[in-house]
């Protein structure tokens, strides 16, 4: 079983009141390989936000984490894959965990995933932009901080 960790910071590179959050998957972390057991990823709320700021609720509509396509649709991962058990906040709001079922290749694909933060009362979210598509030939995101479109990976 792997248990990969991702730290999420405020970004601060945008216009001034954009309201957005980088995470940091620059060295793997939000890959994985086909396994017999089930893997975790957990994101963990950094920096400005890791003492001021929780995952949205996963019961809100526009909860802490989300497919930017639904599973089971085009661009959505397989259904059954990060379903069971579904995603889960703790911590006191400041880790967010997803399981990831990728047993075998019928599970291999990237996805793109919106995060979002409470902080000082606004949502803080990273930025899904579909018509932007990262070079992820390599099986790693562009960005060293993915703001734009960040994704999972089961190779």
């Amino acid at each position: 079983m792997s248990n990969n960790q991702l730290n999420v910071s405020l970004d601060l590179s945008g216009p001034q009141g954009s309201k957005r959050i980088g995470v940091g998957d620059n060295t793997g972390q939000n890959a994985f390989g086909i396994n017999p057991a089930p893997s975790t990823l957990a994101w963990n709320l950094t920096g400005a936000l890791a003492n001021a700021a929780n995952f949205v609720p996963m019961t809100d509509p526009n909860p802490g984490f989300q497919w930017a396509y639904p599973p089971g649709q085009p661009g959505g991962p397989p259904l059954g894959v990060f379903e069971n058990p579904p995603p889960a906040i703790s911590n006191g709001g400041n880790t967010l965990t997803l399981t990831d079922n990728h047993f075998n290749a019928a599970s291999v694909g990237q996805w793109i995933y919106i995060l979002r933060v409470l902080y000082n009362g606004s949502v803080y979210a990273t930025v899904f932009s579909p018509n932007e598509v990262e070079d992820c030939d390599d099986g790693n995101p562009v960005y060293p901080d993915t703001i734009k479109n960040p994704v999972i990976i089961n190779r």
